[in-house]
């Protein structure tokens, strides 16, 4: 094609563009669907696509996706507010293992967001504050009340994955298993502080329990011992 500017119309549709003097798509571009009335505005550099926006009659925005050098992204609209965002970082090679996805409440706050990228996942309640939190690379995993205060907070650290208990954001207990299932440590709080804790011995069927400065205060068989714990019983 020679350099210029061109109109494609006919019943459907109609799409003015410009095309330089290398027969590449220059400057912005319109295409307009006539049976659905959509307006779109296609924006060029160096021949390749850089934005991409759709509004309806009203001018409502439908569509947006914006493309540079490292990521790829897509916003979907409803009634004009955002519900969807996707992400994906070019540079990686794209595809669902190099992507964001992000969903959106009716009032703009972000509903969830799942981070291919950095293997997180993350929810949160309509007034913004957090609501869960997983990360697939370390296994951590936050939960939170309305208020964003956690309720429960799961991790792994030196060779045990813990698992603290919160109520108002202040810690009640903790409980910290050996990986390899052997041993169990509970800890027990007042008032955010540790109170004491006891350590479940599975290879000899033991339970021992110390104040918190370490101090033993007794020793029990796990089948006697009369503590009972998050979804466990040892009686």
């Amino acid at each position: 094609m020679s350099k210029g500017f061109y109109l494609l119309n006919n019943p459907f549709q109609k799409f003015g563009f410009e095309i330089d003097d290398r027969n590449q798509f220059v400057g912005s571009a319109k295409y307009e669907t006539k049976e659905e009335i959509k307006l779109s505005t296609i924006n060029f550099k160096n021949g390749k696509v850089i934005l991409h926006e759709t509004v309806n009659i009203f001018d409502e925005p439908l569509r947006k996706i914006t493309i540079n050098d490292s990521l790829f992204t897509a916003i979907s609209y409803e009634k004009g507010k955002i519900v969807r965002k996707h992400i994906e970082n070019i540079k990686l090679g794209g595809g669902q293992s190099n992507e964001i996805r992000i969903h959106y409440f009716e009032n703009g706050n972000i509903e969830l967001e799942q981070n291919n990228i950095d293997n997180t996942f993350k929810t949160f309640y309509e007034n913004g504050k957090p609501k869960l939190y997983k990360n697939g690379k370390t296994q951590e995993k936050i939960e939170y009340d309305i208020e964003g205060k956690k309720t429960e907070h799961t991790y792994i650290t030196n060779n045990k994955k813990c698992s603290e208990f919160l109520k108002n954001g202040i810690i009640q207990s903790k409980d910290c298993d050996i990986l390899d299932k052997s041993l169990t440590y509970f800890y027990h709080y007042k008032n955010g502080k540790l109170d004491n804790y006891e350590i479940l011995d599975r290879t000899i069927d033991q339970i021992t329990k110390y104040d918190k400065n370490n101090k033993l205060i007794k020793t029990s068989e796990a089948g006697k011992a009369p503590t009972i714990y998050d979804n466990k019983t040892y009686r």
